[in-house]
């Protein structure tokens, strides 16, 4: 039995829910199929909604493998740019299905497979094509205008929010769930205040009966870092674009009330880095210094085991022999060595203390002021800098090539004017963070706590100092969040 195939393409999901393509493409296409259609044969309807610039289609590919088969008579559509919006990808159709055997029927435009056929139906699909791009460009023009006006250029859902569909007037933004929002609220306070896990959080959202957003009884942990994870949820809105080799983000002012604070927020990506770099792994047996340790050569140390012996080992690859140290190192004498050594330092205020009163030297502390504005003012430069080009390139005064260098150029520079002002920012909020605490009352503090710490004790308080240890070819240096230069010599450790 043959195949008489009618196929029915739109581009976007909403021609389709409103049927004013597809039930029309649809209704003639039978109508000339009926024509092709003998008793034997079988008539089939295909339907999709995808773009016609590109030859991945579930319903296309099912057709082409039945006409690689033999299994179909007829290929029946509407128009060229229903079946390809390409004139190479139309061909290409064309030429497999006629192989097999089997016609291909345009509704509304004659097909003849003769040369001139053939170049007139590729002068179509050229044009179909041309004008698919067009329609592209001005849709990504139409909703970065709609950004800059501050609406939403497309869906704007959000858990939390209800989104104001349309283009008047409070209209393409968000606005509190008042139900939802709360959730969210709660979600951020469990992760940062109550210390709880991303299981932790599903398993409370579950026997609390609170949906996910796809209203599932059960939440995943992916969809609950995915929402610790939005700076949205501060009100800072911005779109990304990509379109034309060209990356552009744009900032929607209002369009997202905020449900929480930039610290909030900043605080729960913190502990999500931390728990990427402090993760177990799975491992076996627990390591003292596991996410904290690293070679001289800059590659991280991870710990190991063999015939009941534990050790460090550098990640060098062995394949890798020009940068392979292959370094290993007892686990007991280095931990060992790193405990005594945050012991020395918090036994010693005095040590930490004459370091504050360097960090808080007036002089220093106001040159760091004035270097901050300065990196400030330069990125704000290099942000209109960057609206320049891309003014230019939209009005044709400057070639894609041109404003692409410059681009990339600029966001080399801004990439590291934004990492000098966050060390700027933190060595500045650091002087002042110091200045407030009682070093001596909170060294004492730690230490009785720490009279006989177990492994958590220990590893808590390596967590709280940032400490990072480095192992070289004789010795090791440990170093804080606050540099000491006591705590910063080094001892001798012992190879494995």
């Amino acid at each position: 039995m043959s195949k008489v195939v009618c196929y029915a393409r739109v581009s976007t999901d909403k021609q389709e829910v409103e049927g004013t393509s597809l039930e029309s493409q649809q209704a003639a296409c039978i109508a000339k199929a009926q024509e092709l259609t003998g008793p034997d044969d079988e008539l089939v309807v295909m339907r999709e909604t995808f773009s016609g610039l590109t030859l991945e289609r579930p319903e296309l590919t099912k057709l082409r493998d039945w006409a690689r088969q033999g299994q179909v008579k007829a290929v029946v559509t509407y128009s060229c740019d229903r079946l390809a919006r390409d004139g190479l990808h139309l061909l290409l159709i064309i030429d497999e299905v006629e192989k097999s055997g089997a016609q291909v029927v345009f509704v509304t435009e004659p097909h003849t497979n003769t040369p001139e056929g053939q170049l007139l139906t590729y002068v179509r699909g050229w044009a179909s094509k041309l004008e698919a791009l067009k329609i592209k460009e001005r849709t990504v023009r139409g909703r970065k205008q709609r950004a800059r006006n501050g609406r939403l250029p497309a869906n704007g859902k959000l858990y939390g929010y209800l989104y104001m569909k349309g283009k008047g007037e409070s209209r393409g933004i968000r606005i509190p769930d008042v139900d939802k929002a709360k959730i969210v609220q709660n979600i951020f306070n469990w992760y940062i205040n109550d210390g709880l896990s991303l299981e932790g959080i599903r398993k409370r959202l579950r026997s609390e009966g609170i949906p996910s957003p796809f209203n599932s009884p059960l939440w995943t942990r992916m969809s609950l870092a995915r929402l610790l994870s939005n700076k949205a949820y501060t009100g800072d809105t911005v779109i990304k674009w990509q379109f034309g080799g060209l990356d552009e983000n744009i900032g929607i002012p209002g369009a997202t009330p905020a449900l929480i604070d930039l610290q909030t927020y900043e605080a729960a990506q913190e502990r999500m880095r931390l728990n990427i770099e402090y993760s177990k792994r799975r491992g076996k047996r627990d390591y003292l210094l596991r996410g904290l340790l690293f070679c001289e050569c800059g590659r991280r140390m991870t710990g190991h085991s063999k015939f009941e012996v534990t050790y460090y080992r550098c990640l060098g690859r062995k394949w890798d022999s020009a940068n392979h140290c292959s370094r290993t190192v007892r686990a007991e004498t280095l931990e060992q060595g790193v405990w005594e050594k945050i012991q020395t330092c918090l036994s010693n205020p005095q040590m930490i203390l004459s370091e504050i009163e360097k960090q808080q030297d007036n002089k220093a502390l106001m040159q760091m002021e004035k270097d901050l504005v300065t990196k400030q003012a330069r990125l704000k430069a290099l942000v209109q800098g960057e609206q320049s080009i891309a003014r230019q390139l939209r009005l044709g005064s400057m070639s894609e090539d041109v404003a692409t260098k410059e681009l990339r150029q600029g966001q080399q520079d801004r990439a590291e004017l934004e990492r000098d002002i966050a060390t700027l920012s933190g060595q500045i909020e650091a002087s002042q963070h110091w200045s407030k605490i009682d070093v001596d009352t909170l060294c004492r503090a730690i230490m009785n706590t720490l009279v006989s710490p177990r492994f958590e004790d220990k590893r808590l308080t390596l967590e709280a100092l940032r400490t990072r240890v480095t192992v070289g070819k004789q010795d090791v240096t440990v170093s804080v969040a606050l540099p000491i230069a006591d705590l910063n010599s080094a001892f001798v450790y012992q190879s494995l």
